[in-house]
């Protein structure tokens, strides 16, 4: 039978998806994650049909501006929370072979399957990895590829985390890297 496998949480809401891929969504906050309007206290499911009809695998609820998943087929499906005209969960087109999708408090980082890193998001601590914050700190509403030290893209990653205004990428040969 169906059953919950894992789950994600932020400081307001939780979710958590199961065996077959479908998410439910609870918590003060949960609003932003379910499209309703209203804290849900008890699971309230989260209709991912309208971008695509594929399980979800990973999941994850920044604090501000949107949630993120991953499905099967490597789609990353997000969804928003600044206004009311961008709840409903949309395809990302430019993330393709998602594997991994990972939040802090205003961001988010996908990793594809070929090792690159996509960020969107606030990036007032330079938590989009992308070079100077003080340049580039107003919230980002495209994915954009991570920048290594010097300017080249950041490659062969294998996994990722996030804490609140920072992001660290572990590399095939090993090596940690970490941004703001």
């Amino acid at each position: 039978g169906e059953r919950f496998i894992a789950g994600a949480a932020n400081a307001n809401a939780t979710c958590a998806w199961t065996n077959t891929g479908r998410v439910s969504c609870w918590g003060s906050g949960a609003f932003f994650a379910s499209g309703q309007v209203d804290d849900a206290m008890r699971p309230t499911a989260l209709d991912l049909s309208a971008a695509t009809r594929e399980p979800v695998v990973d999941l994850a609820l920044a604090e501000y501006y949107f949630a993120c998943a991953v499905t099967s087929g490597g789609r990353l499906v997000c969804w928003r929370n600044e206004d009311a005209t961008s709840r409903s969960p949309e395809v990302v087109a430019n993330v393709v072979n998602a594997r991994r999708v990972v939040a802090g408090e205003q961001h988010v980082c996908a990793l594809t399957a070929d090792g690159r890193v996509y960020c969107r998001g606030g990036n007032l601590y330079g938590q989009l990895g992308r070079g100077d914050p003080a340049r580039d700190a107003g919230p980002e509403t495209v994915f954009a590829r991570v920048v290594e030290t010097g300017g080249a893209e950041l490659s062969n990653v294998v996994d990722l985390a996030a804490g609140d205004f920072h992001t660290c990428a572990r590399k095939r040969d090993g090596t940690l890297w970490c941004w703001g």
